[in-house]
């Protein structure tokens, strides 16, 4: 069943209604009203009301009395539960030892999230929701998570918000089984003071790790890319998959001050600036598959990349997942190939539009400088 209701206001049942035969309910845009709304939603969605539910989600559902914004949720079924905008819920308390897979996103008040009895839990995804929230309970079974994590801050006389990673890192610790994560990471602009890391000394070392999967959202221009996400790869030494996608948005590249400069285009191309991460100790010996999608062809992230790889002695494929939009750069027999390896390896580049001349001109004058060699062709690199 699926009930999009326009952000109506709604009444629920206050005495037992049994759906016997609902087995996949979505909720979506509406406002439960009443002065315990929390509680009847709980039974609404308990066995004794839906005896076979084994799917919900909630979707920009708001509790109007500030005393209904708990919610408990207690059911043996229930193997997938998904909460999206959940605008007004402060605490969630589930009972529900059949789970298997969790997700809270854009919970934006929530503060508490008791998991009772979730042996069954495999799959969790918790991103972009209240900072600071607490976890309580165990998950030992988590084999798949999914959090948002902030690169750095910036520390100011009067604001501080260091703890941003706070919740992240705690499910880190807690799902000490996870062999793989995704992570969702905002790089926030980079000034010249008060500039803070927040992942490395923060994060333990995660050796359990297999899979890796980093979703980069750049608050200001693309040269920022290596300072952000190294910190976060020093924490893993076992992966096997490597995934970096950057936003795929052409305007995130060019620096704030050029954006209105007839050499916009030109300038965004330019790296004029210290590659910090160069001190940095990335460890990928295990490395067999890495992923990078909406590059942008900076000096910079070139660099960065090669310097990313140059652990992966045996690594077997680096490939975009869209392959009718592709630019090959044939790389060496140096970085990342095993010594007397006759294989040859490709590294295989997404790279998405709009584009103009300067990226052709990039890669025919500035690839060599990255140790990797251009196409005989460099519009392949930028027009496809």
């Amino acid at each position: 069943m699926r009930l999009f209701l326009g952000a109506a206001r709604v009444r629920l049942p206050s005495t037992s209604v049994v759906f016997t035969s609902l087995t996949d309910l979505a909720l979506g845009c509406l406002e439960i009203a009443a002065d315990d709304s929390g509680h009847l939603l709980g039974r609404l969605l308990s066995p004794a009301c839906c005896p076979r539910l084994q799917k919900l989600r909630l979707w920009a559902v708001r509790f109007e009395q500030d005393r209904a914004k708990e919610l408990v949720l207690e059911t043996s079924t229930l193997l997938e539960l998904t909460m999206d905008s959940v605008e007004t819920m402060k605490s969630l308390e589930l009972r529900a030892p059949n789970v298997q897979d969790l997700k809270i996103r854009s919970c934006k008040e929530l503060e508490a999230l008791t998991v009772v009895s979730a042996s069954g839990l495999k799959e969790l995804t918790f991103s972009h929701n209240h900072l600071g929230v607490g976890i309580h309970g165990d998950l030992p079974c988590v084999r798949r998570l999914a959090i948002s994590l902030s690169s750095h801050t910036h520390l100011y006389p009067f604001y501080n918000d260091s703890d941003i990673n706070d919740t992240g890192i705690c499910l880190l610790k807690r799902c000490s089984s996870a062999s793989c994560i995704h992570v969702d990471l905002d790089i926030p602009r980079k000034e010249l003071d008060g500039w803070v890391d927040l992942i490395k000394d923060k994060i333990p070392q995660l050796p359990n790790v297999t899979s890796l999967a980093v979703k980069v959202h750049p608050m200001s221009e693309r040269h920022s890319l290596g300072d952000g996400v190294v910190g976060l790869l020093t924490r893993f030494n076992s992966l096997s998959y490597l995934s970096l996608q950057l936003d795929e948005e052409f305007g995130w590249m060019i620096r704030r001050d050029d954006i209105y400069s007839k050499d916009a285009g030109h300038l965004a191309f330019i790296c004029d600036h210290e590659d910090h991460w160069i001190s940095n100790k990335v460890s990928l010996a295990q490395l067999r598959e890495a992923e990078f999608r909406g590059l942008t062809g900076t000096g910079c992230e070139l660099r960065f990349l090669r310097f990313v790889l140059e652990s992966a002695t045996d690594l077997e494929k680096v490939t975009p997942r869209k392959e009718a939009e592709l630019a090959h750069l044939s790389r060496g027999t140096g970085t990342g190939a095993a010594a007397g390896s006759t294989a040859s390896l490709s590294l295989v580049f997404y790279c998405p539009g709009p584009w103009d001349s300067a990226a052709s001109e990039f890669c025919a004058a500035d690839a060599a400088g990255t140790g990797l060699e251009p196409v005989s062709d460099p519009s392949l690199c930028v027009r496809l």
